[in-house]
C-alpha cells in the first residue's frame, strides 16, 4: 500500500468520489450497497450509483455501475440519493433524479436477479412536481416502508421558515403517488438552542427498532451539519419526536441509510467525509469511505443505540493482549483496540489522536476538533478502530464517535495510556478486506 490516508479495511470504491450509501438489501442472501460515486474524478459530480456487494457484511466485491445520468432523461444532471423496497417480489430502486434546479422521484428495476443490471421507468419522474402549495428548500432523497398494500414514502425537504421536513406521500404500485402531509418538521424546543438547525433535511429514514418508529435525518443548510435521531410515536401518519440525540458524536459522518437484514437486524452504513483539501483529494485520485456496519437497537430508557454489527469479529487478525497503569502498548495503522475501566484514562498517538475519560465525559481530540459525550454510566466496554485516516469509535454498545486524522502510517504504531489503575487491552490487527 502506498497510500498512508487510504482505509484498508471499510467499503469504499477502487477509485473517484464515494459519497451517500444508497439502496442497501440483502437479497437472497446476499448484501448489496450502492452508493453515490463520480466514476470520473475524486470531488463530487457526474453523480452516479456505485455498486459493491458481500456475502459476510464485510468483504465486498466491486460491480459495474448501477445507473447513470441519461441526458435526456428526469436525471440528466444526476441520480442522487434513494432507497431501496422489494415490490411484488421485485426489488425496486427509488432515486432523486436531478434536471436543472429540479429534484423528482424516480425509479428503476432490475434486469437480473443478481442486481447488476437496471432499466429505468419511461415514464420517469413519478413525482412530477413538489406539493402544491409548501413552500420547499430542498426535495430530495427518499425513505420507504409498507403498510398492508401501501407503500409510504418520506421525502427529505425544508419548509421556509419552520425548519427541515419530511413530506410524506403513499402509493399502491410506486408508480402513482399522493401527496397527504408532512411525516415530520423539525422541532426547535427539542434543539438545545431551541432555534432551527437547517434549512432543510437530506437523506432521512424512517424505521421501527423493536416497534419504535424512529427518525433519523441530516441538517443541511447548504452544507452537511448534524445527523440525529428522534424517537418518538405515529398518529395518523403524523411522527411526533419525544426524544432526540446524535448518530455520531463525531465530525465526519453523514447521510446513513439503514435497512433491514433477512435475520430481523436493523442496520447502517455512514458516509464518512474527507476533512482535506480538494486539492488533497485529486491528487490522491479518491475520496470518501463508508464507515463500519453498524447494528441499532433501543435501550430500556429509549435511547438509540449503536454498536458494530456483529460480522465486524470477522476482521480480526492476531491478537495481543496487555495490561498497564501507564505505559506504551503496540498498535498500527489498521487495528481494533478493545478495553474497559471505571477509572479516568487517557490514550494517545504519534498522529494526534487523544482520547480521555474523566469519569463523567469522554472525549476524542482529532486534528484540530475536539468531540465529546457524556455518559450516564460506568464505561464497560470501548472499542476504537483505526484504518489510516479513518477512525471510530464506541463506547458501551450504544454511542459513536468518528473523525478522520491524516498522518503517517507509522504515527500509529505505540498508544500510550495512562490510568489510574491497571487496564487490560486487548488489539487485533486487521488486514486488507480487498
Amino acid at each position: 500500500m502506498t497510500d498512508p490516508h487510504r482505509p484498508i479495511y471499510h467499503l469504499m470504491p477502487e477509485r473517484n468520489w464515494m459519497n451517500d450509501p444508497n439502496g442497501l438489501i440483502q437479497w437472497n442472501g446476499v448484501y448489496h450497497a450502492y452508493y453515490q460515486h463520480n466514476p470520473y474524478g475524486a470531488l463530487w459530480g457526474n453523480m452516479s450509483w456505485g455498486h459493491a456487494r458481500s456475502t459476510d457484511l464485510i468483504h465486498w466485491e466491486h460491480l459495474p455501475l448501477a445507473i447513470v445520468q441519461d441526458p435526456d432523461g428526469a436525471d440528466a444532471d444526476g441520480c442522487f440519493s434513494g432507497a431501496m423496497v422489494v415490490h411484488e417480489g421485485v426489488p425496486t430502486m427509488v432515486y432523486t433524479g436531478v434536471r436543472g434546479p429540479e429534484e423528482r422521484c424516480c425509479i428503476a428495476w432490475p434486469t437480473d436477479d443478481e442486481l447488476i443490471g437496471w432499466r429505468k421507468h419511461p415514464g420517469n419522474p413519478v413525482v412530477p412536481e413538489t406539493p402544491v402549495g409548501v413552500p420547499t428548500t430542498i426535495f430530495r432523497d427518499h425513505t420507504l416502508w409498507r403498510e398492508g398494500d401501501t407503500w409510504y414514502m418520506g421525502v427529505g425537504s425544508g419548509i421556509e421558515g419552520q425548519g427541515g421536513a419530511v413530506l410524506l406521500y403513499r402509493s399502491t404500485d410506486l408508480l402513482a403517488w399522493e401527496y397527504l402531509h408532512p411525516l415530520a418538521i423539525e422541532q426547535p424546543e427539542l434543539n438545545a438552542s431551541g432555534q432551527l438547525d437547517s434549512t432543510g433535511w437530506e437523506c432521512p429514514d424512517f424505521c421501527f427498532v423493536d416497534d419504535e418508529p424512529i427518525l433519523i435525518a441530516c441538517d443541511w443548510n447548504g452544507d452537511p451539519l448534524d445527523v440525529s435521531w428522534w424517537r418518538g410515536s405515529v398518529a395518523d401518519h403524523r411522527f411526533h419526536a419525544a426524544r432526540k440525540g446524535r448518530v455520531d458524536y463525531g465530525d465526519c459522518l453523514y447521510a446513513p441509510q439503514t435497512f433491514r437484514s433477512e435475520d430481523g437486524r436493523r442496520l447502517f452504513f455512514g458516509w464518512m467525509r474527507e476533512m482535506r483539501s480538494d486539492a488533497d483529494q485529486v491528487t490522491a485520485g479518491w475520496s470518501g469511505v463508508m464507515s463500519l456496519p453498524r447494528e441499532m437497537s433501543v435501550l430500556e430508557d429509549g435511547t438509540v443505540a449503536f454498536r458494530p454489527a456483529a460480522e465486524v469479529d470477522g476482521l480480526r487478525g492476531a491478537r495481543h493482549q496487555d495490561e498497564t497503569e501507564s505505559g506504551d502498548i503496540s498498535t498500527s495503522a489498521a487495528c481494533e483496540v478493545v478495553f474497559s475501566t471505571p477509572n479516568p484514562f487517557s490514550i494517545s498517538w504519534d498522529s494526534g489522536c487523544v482520547l480521555q475519560w474523566d469519569g463523567q465525559s469522554l472525549t476524542l481530540y482529532a486534528r484540530e476538533g475536539q468531540f465529546s459525550v457524556a455518559l450516564r454510566e460506568d464505561i464497560a466496554e470501548i472499542r476504537i478502530f483505526v484504518d489510516h485516516s479513518l477512525v471510530e469509535v464506541y463506547v458501551n454498545d450504544r454511542v459513536c464517535l468518528s473523525t478522520r486524522i491524516y498522518t503517517d502510517a507509522n504515527s500509529w504504531d505505540t498508544m500510550r495510556l495512562e490510568s489510574t489503575a491497571p487496564i487490560a487491552v486487548d488489539v487485533w490487527t486487521i488486514a486488507s478486506i480487498w
